[in-house]
């Protein structure tokens, strides 16, 4: 992904990777770290939604990848599209363990 904010619909995205760290109270909960230089941390939550939120920045670039090629393609070459389609959305799913 790209190092620069991606704008969505005139809105801003702190760019990726976002990471999970422990919460400095224990393994029942973690934070987000992101930011340029991982200056900014999340408050505390679960660490499955910790991982959902970390996964947020290539989530957003998968659905910006399809969307993309949905707008463009002519649908003649449907099989080969769809095949493209699903590798970056499956490696987006990965970044959250699914």
């Amino acid at each position: 992904m790209s190092k620069q904010s991606l704008s969505v619909e005139g809105m801003l995205h702190t760019p990726g990777p976002w990471k999970v760290i422990p919460s400095p109270h224990g393994p029942k909960y973690a934070c987000v770290q992101y930011g340029a230089d991982d200056s900014y941390t999340s408050l505390e939550m679960l660490p499955a939604d910790a991982q959902l939120t970390a996964a947020a920045p290539a989530l957003l670039e998968a659905l910006l990848h399809v969307r993309t090629d949905l707008l463009r393609t002519d649908f003649k070459n449907y099989a080969a599209r769809a095949a493209y389609m699903e590798r970056y959305i499956k490696a987006a799913l990965k970044t959250v363990g699914a």
